[in-house]
């Protein structure tokens, strides 16, 4: 089964659309300048139109309470047709300061709804900082879902200069707006088609995240293992963001997916997104390394696998509660018989507790198995040590197995310590 490409999908998508902010949408598609005997209608019942809109609009958001301007907007702004566009640009443009953002927000989703290439192409040249994000995802959540090809122009485009905070919502909200259209096929060609990228991977994370909240994680799931395994970096990307995407709904969905596929042909990397959602939403640190610690180590891949999501577990928890995470793995070396795979933990614990006993640390990390990180961990420790203590730490340093190459960098205070609690 090979990947439908984007443009056997959507021939005309994007074709014949302009680069740039001049003409946002595509000349295929886009809005155009209405030319009708109705809109060339007398000036002077325009001008009592526009002038009506005005006064409720005004009415609208007179009101010293938010609640109460949300509520009249709420009730008026659907009752307005196209000839209220004007009016609602004209507030946006002089947006008062004792306003808040749902009033701004209101506001620019009716002329969005109205004209959406437009509207996107004031949030990025005209709108405000202060609003900007929420902006963006507003009007191109609605350009995408009217006109897939002028809001991936748009989008490409306003994003080019933007901060990566609007980057990123802007990216999702193209996603999301043309999930909600429903051409499927077309937005998973597209996002196939970006390429390994952060792009593609927030693509791939809104794609997720609106299939599990219109039909549940089970259709997130089955979406992800129906990809097509023949481009494997894709399909890695693929199970990586949904799984993602259904910690952020229900984590018993994530633990559910990394029972099928942490352990498989896609699974690398699943078990630490897992575990750092774990952590961060509260979860007992000694109760998730355990959790890593008891996995199979039934061949090397599995070992590796679970090496890495165990320095992940542990350092993870250390960044959130060091003091918690120090005393846990002391009390567990005291036990009367150690888990063996603690052994694993011996260099991220020796870093852990550097800066307060270097000696100790010291001690920890000439016992990591693997030569390549014990070598690296005493290194780091001993520059460290070396300011605290010189006499002591150049003494270990001379009877060390440390090569001299080692010895050297380690005597390198010009190079940062990467040592938790310190400046890096």
């Amino acid at each position: 089964m090979k990947h439908p490409t984007f443009r056997s999908v959507l021939p005309k998508l994007v074709l014949s659309c302009a680069v740039g902010f001049a003409s946002l949408a595509c000349e295929e598609s886009g809005p155009t300048p209405a030319t009708d005997a109705a809109d060339r209608a007398a000036p002077e019942a325009a001008s009592h139109a526009t002038s009506d809109v005005d006064a409720v609009l005004a009415e609208a958001l007179s009101s010293d309470d938010s609640f109460e301007r949300a509520r009249r907007l709420g009730e008026l702004l659907p009752t307005l047709g196209p000839e209220a566009v004007e009016s609602v640009k004209a507030a946006l443009e002089h947006f008062r300061l004792d306003l808040g953002a749902v009033e701004f927000d209101m506001m620019l989703r009716f002329w969005a709804l109205h004209d959406p290439a437009a509207a996107t192409h004031w949030t990025f040249k005209r709108a405000g900082h202060l609003y900007r994000t929420t902006a963006a995802r507003t009007t191109i959540e609605i350009f995408a879902e009217q006109d897939p090809a002028g809001a991936v122009v748009a989008t490409e485009s306003a994003t080019r200069e933007s901060s990566e905070d609007v980057a990123q919502v802007a990216q999702m909200a193209l996603v999301r707006g043309w999930f909600r259209r429903g051409d499927h096929e077309a937005l998973q060609a597209y996002i196939h088609g970006l390429g390994s990228s952060i792009t593609r991977q927030r693509s791939l994370y809104a794609y997720a995240l609106s299939l599990a909240a219109v039909e549940g994680p089970e259709a997130a799931i089955a979406w992800a293992e129906a990809v097509p395994d023949d481009d494997r970096r894709y399909k890695l990307e693929v199970f990586r963001q949904t799984m993602v995407a259904l910690n952020w709904g229900s984590q018993e969905d994530g633990l559910r997916f990394c029972e099928k596929h942490c352990d498989g042909p896609f699974g690398t990397g699943l078990r630490e997104i897992l575990t750092r959602t774990r952590l961060r939403n509260g979860d007992d640190g000694g109760e998730v390394v355990s959790w890593v610690g008891a996995l199979s180590e039934t061949d090397p891949e599995l070992i590796e696998r679970k090496k890495h999501s165990l320095w992940v577990a542990y350092a993870t928890w250390a960044h959130y509660d060091q003091d918690a995470a120090v005393a846990w793995m002391r009390d567990q070396l005291a036990a009367e018989e150690p888990a063996p795979w603690l052994a694993y933990l011996y260099g991220e614990y020796a870093r852990q507790i550097a800066v307060s006993d270097p000696e100790e640390a010291i001690a920890w990390a000439e016992r990591v198995a693997d030569d390549v990180d014990r070598e690296r961990t005493l290194v780091r420790i001993a520059r460290y040590w070396l300011t605290r203590d010189p006499e002591a730490a150049s003494a270990w340093l001379e009877q060390s197995e440390l090569s001299e190459a080692s010895r050297a960098k380690a005597r390198d205070q010009s190079v940062p310590t990467y040592l938790p609690g310190l400046p890096s």
